[in-house]
């Protein structure tokens, strides 16, 4: 057994990770945390603003902060993988609520996004962007966002609603509503379009399935968000097998799954005497 090394700066420090502590996610080619980071002591790590969370795991080798569609939608990511074949570990994701590396730049009325994105290339326009797989970097006491990917995000909701379409691969909802959706399990998307709180930008905050905050500047922290771990994996991570042996492989898991919950469900009604 081998432990991931971290080096981190001294105001936070996370416990040593190690394999087991990781689920791969088939289709991404990455490895995700089974819970929230946490302590050396073994405690959640909460009340960690946005920034901090990003600045800390770039001080580490080999680890990423999951974004909004690595978190998951209705069918890929990992959230929607677990809940299909770990249940009992998707519950960690859905009890509490954490940050994901999927930050929202809108707009001011001229046209203007933050001066904190500093990202070559993002110039004037009229509708938020999706900013991920983000730098920060710290100034003094200012941060500022010098690298990342940016897409114009124009189907986002500018209004807080009932989730009534989603967008898997950008890991946003495209539409909101006044009633639930039992589509969504009934999620709720909150959104602050205040160009003035904290010049437009919001860190998505995502937990209970397809509920999402954006209404949260990434200076902001609170004691009831964490956030958990990726990790790249390379080619010596994986097996490589065919796609007909892959699905067959699934299909054997299914069933193996379907003969213990039958298997339980028996031994739940037996009764033993003498």
């Amino acid at each position: 057994m081998y432990i991931f090394m971290l080096r981190q700066p001294l105001r936070h420090q996370l416990a040593e990770l190690r394999p087991e502590d990781f689920f791969v996610v088939p289709g991404l080619d990455v490895a995700i945390t089974k819970t929230k980071a946490r302590k050396p002591d073994g405690s959640v790590l909460r009340a960690i603003s946005w920034y901090d969370t990003k600045m800390l795991i770039q001080s580490l080798d080999n680890y990423f902060l999951p974004t909004s569609s690595q978190w998951g939608g209705k069918e890929k990511g990992a959230r929607p993988y677990l809940q299909r074949y770990y249940p009992e570990l998707e519950k960690d994701f859905i009890t509490e609520r954490e940050w994901v590396d999927s930050l929202i730049a809108l707009p001011d009325k001229e046209g203007k996004y933050s001066s904190m994105l500093q990202i070559s290339g993002v110039k004037k326009g009229k509708v938020p962007l999706l900013i991920e797989k983000s730098k920060v970097e710290r100034h003094g006491y200012m941060y500022v966002v010098t690298e990342g990917k940016v897409t114009e995000v124009p189907e986002l909701p500018l209004e807080t609603g009932y989730v009534q379409e989603w967008d898997d691969d950008l890991g946003l909802p495209t539409k909101v509503g006044d009633e639930p959706n039992e589509t969504f399990e009934k999620a709720y998307f909150y959104v602050n379009t205040n160009y003035d709180y904290h010049e437009g930008l919001r860190a998505l905050v995502r937990g209970e399935r397809f509920s999402m905050t954006a209404a949260w500047p990434p200076s902001s922290s609170s004691p009831y968000v964490g956030f958990r771990l990726g990790r790249t994996m390379s080619d010596s991570d994986f097996m490589k097998i065919s796609r007909l042996e892959y699905e067959a492989l699934i299909k054997q898991k299914e069933s193996i799954s379907q003969s213990l919950k039958k298997l339980d469900e028996l031994l739940s009604k037996v009764k033993f005497w003498h």
